[in-house]
């Protein structure tokens, strides 16, 4: 998650440097503001699934010994 965002601050960096314009730039940074929320709910919902697949393979060994 932390490469992520990381790697996001890098792209809008670049933009800033390539950007002759503050719309552009404005843009830019509205955009990943918006997106900031949406890799958090995904990063939720990656750890949930992850959770549930733990479990389900704690049950299938636990099967598998009896």
């Amino acid at each position: 998650m932390h490469d992520v965002v990381c790697d996001a601050n890098l792209l809008v960096s670049h933009i800033q440097t390539a950007s002759g314009s503050n719309e552009l730039l404005g843009t830019a940074t509205k955009q990943f503001v918006a997106q900031e929320n949406t890799i958090e709910c995904t990063a939720q919902a990656i750890q949930r699934l992850e959770q549930l697949a733990d479990g389900l393979h704690e049950q299938f060994a636990t099967a598998g010994d009896m």
